[in-house]
């Protein structure tokens, strides 16, 4: 696991053009914890952009003056477990927001996720947001530890659109970047192992389905 905190945070690096999917997440980030906050989850196939909505959400919460200290990025790895993850949201109650990223490589995340929404989120009255490579494991957890407890943001695939607008950076689009846009599937990065996305793809559209 690896997590920033604090001035670190300033340094992170994160394109400037942002999807339509921020201004939901900012809602969440920005609502009143009246007592029915849930955590959120971004929730979509790999190389969509997630991590990128995380890092723009920081940027934005820092311009409007949200103190540094405020704020918790955290990632998983392959390896680590959940209780890791506890200790160090515990050691760190200062934070108002917590952003964790890649979720579902802790390895009872499903068994005990819903901490982050009774302790962190009800208890504490903390934002936290999560997402995750295992996509499955995350649906499960909003269907089991997280029912109810949970508001998802879909993050889809590009259009052709966002694809000029975030990818090739141009208004006018040839045609042979148009046939890429179709075999990349509209996503920021054709995967490397193509297999294992598109068994991944299969699982969530079955599970969701």
């Amino acid at each position: 696991m690896t997590f920033i905190i604090g001035e670190q945070l300033r340094l992170l690096a994160t394109p400037k053009e942002p999807r339509r999917q921020l201004n939901d997440l900012m809602n969440y980030l920005d609502s009143q914890n009246n007592g029915c906050l849930r955590v959120c989850a971004l929730y979509g196939l790999r190389r969509t952009g997630k991590t990128t909505l995380l890092l723009q959400a920081i940027k934005k919460l820092l311009a409007q003056g949200v103190s540094a200290d405020e704020i918790g990025y955290f990632t998983g790895m392959k390896g680590d477990n959940f209780d890791d993850l506890y200790l160090e949201l515990e050691a760190h109650r200062k934070l108002s927001y917590i952003f964790i990223d890649e979720i579902s490589f802790f390895s009872n995340f499903l068994n005990s996720g819903s901490y982050l929404y009774d302790t962190q989120v009800r208890l504490y009255g903390h934002k936290v947001v999560i997402t995750g490579t295992n996509l499955l494991a995350l649906y499960v957890a909003g269907k089991r530890t997280l029912y109810d407890r949970c508001d998802v943001i879909r993050v889809p695939y590009l259009s052709f659109y966002e694809h000029c607008r975030f990818v090739l950076q141009t208004e006018g689009p040839s045609f042979d970047q148009f046939m890429e846009y179709i075999r990349s599937g509209g996503l920021f990065q054709t995967p490397v192992d193509i297999p294992d996305y598109v068994q991944t793809s299969r699982k969530m559209r079955s599970s969701s389905g």
